[in-house]
């Protein structure tokens, strides 16, 4: 091997160390640089945040699944539905930054900022007698995040950071449901990017990024067919008493017609049934005059031999009793003289 040769193999080999290192090194945000009281690395706070936007975006489809499952009202049911369409996508975006810190603080303000639309901004009415369900949800994640947040630092005291959000949250207050927002991040800028990044730093990002990029793959691909089917709700229910009427309408003719159909078909079955009703009658009636016509003439045949041997009765009579009584009477007389004779 020529000495050019085994250069080239050290030089790749010292690459394939250095790009394994800045890939598997333990690193620290930017942020996380300026502030020693963060506890833990970029890996862990990133892994910690997606957990949570997880949750924060549970926490809006259940209440939100809550309130349109307890009112009839579609008004009420489509801005729940908007919530989750256009709430959970704000969150992905706000956690979804490149420092994780920035994630964090940045999701945290999106929290406050939408508590405050539903309490006390444009958005308090939006769910009527239900907005309760809404602003417990998210008062009840809001002490959860607080919590996760001081367990990332070393004193567990987030009260500069907190103020930050409340007052950045009072600045910028979201007007409507498809919560429209300038990210808290742009106030963190200066912060972040403020030197320049050495090749150990630059190499890192990538490593960061790509590892970034397949984690939020997977939650948006976990969240699209969701938010496929709220579009389609949304789309009915925007539709509502419009697209229900012209349904209703069409399917009335088309009921009307089968009605219609069904009713003729009745006449014609019952006058066929009638019709037939009429026929069998006929012919039991004709068969039934028929039939006693040829009992009549078979009983008439029956009868004849006994009429006439009643008719001759009589003389039969009379001829048994000249019989019975005449030859007795004879043999009498005919006894009697000739024992006179005799004697």
């Amino acid at each position: 091997m020529t000495q050019v040769s085994r250069r080239i193999v050290v030089l790749c080999a010292f690459v394939s160390i250095f790009v394994t290192y800045c890939a598997t090194a333990p690193r620290k945000s930017a942020l996380t640089v300026k502030s020693e009281d963060v506890a833990k690395n970029i890996d862990e706070i990133r892994a910690v945040l997606y957990r949570n936007a997880a949750r924060f975006a549970a926490v809006i489809e259940e209440s939100a699944d809550k309130i349109k499952g307890q009112t009839s009202d579609e008004q009420i049911q489509r801005n729940a539905l908007l919530w989750k369409m256009y709430g959970i996508p704000a969150i992905h975006q706000a956690a979804f930054h490149p420092d994780p810190v920035a994630g964090f603080l940045d999701t945290k303000t999106l929290l406050v900022q939408m508590h405050d639309f539903f309490a006390t901004g444009a958005g308090k009415n939006t769910f009527g007698e239900l907005q309760n369900i809404a602003l417990e949800g998210l008062t009840k994640f809001d002490l959860e995040l607080t919590e996760v947040m001081r367990g990332m630092t070393k004193s567990g005291d987030i009260t500069v950071p907190q103020g930050y959000t409340r007052t950045w949250a009072d600045q910028h207050r979201i007007e409507d449901l498809y919560f429209k927002r300038i990210s808290f991040t742009v106030a963190l800028d200066s912060l972040m990017y403020d030197k320049k990044h050495g090749l150990f730093d630059a190499t890192g990002m990538i490593a960061d990024g790509m590892n970034d990029l397949s984690s939020r793959m997977n939650i948006y691909i976990e969240y699209l067919p969701r938010q496929a089917r709220w579009q389609a709700e949304y789309l009915l229910l925007a539709e509502g008493t419009t697209f229900m009427n012209k349904s209703m309408d069409s399917l009335q003719l088309q009921l009307n017609a089968m009605l219609d159909s069904i009713n003729m078909q009745r006449i014609a079955t019952l006058y066929e049934l009638q019709r037939e009703r009429i026929a069998l009658t006929d012919f039991v009636q004709t068969e039934r005059i028929v039939f006693v016509q040829e009992l009549n003439t078979i009983m008439d045949r029956l009868l004849d031999p006994i009429n006439n041997a009643v008719d001759r009765l009589p003389s039969v009579g009379i001829l048994v009793g000249i019989i019975l009584i005449g030859i007795p009477l004879m043999l009498g007389i005919v006894i009697g003289r000739f024992t006179r004779r005799k004697g």
